[in-house]
């Protein structure tokens, strides 16, 4: 899962400003904080990348990554435990993409 931090400050959206900037990237003015709003799979963490988005002294290769529906969450710092009835998991629906929901028996 991938958590947004509940507070955003003023030079992290200057920074973001510039990154949509730089790379035609479209940076939403709204953001919904202090919980999960995405997934992806962690395959490799790395001390040296050609990656724009590598700022060291590590970083982590991902795969797999999606946006999913906000769920409110609170946070900490480094990798923490969503708890069972928290956890946003895929379910069917229409359209291209798939449809999550709030499951409480995903593992």
């Amino acid at each position: 899962m991938i958590h947004a931090a509940k507070r955003w400050t003023a030079d992290e959206r200057a920074q973001a400003a510039w990154v949509g900037e730089t790379h035609g990237i479209l940076v939403p003015q709204c953001l919904e904080l202090g919980g999960i709003v995405g997934g992806c799979e962690i395959v490799e963490c790395v001390t040296a990348s050609d990656s724009p988005w590598f700022s060291g002294p590590y970083g982590f290769v991902l795969r797999h990554q999606t946006p999913l529906p906000f769920v409110p969450l609170r946070g900490k710092l480094g990798f923490l435990r969503v708890p069972h009835g928290e956890r946003p998991t895929p379910s069917s629906g229409e359209g291209s993409s798939p449809a999550y929901r709030v499951s409480p028996d995903s593992d």
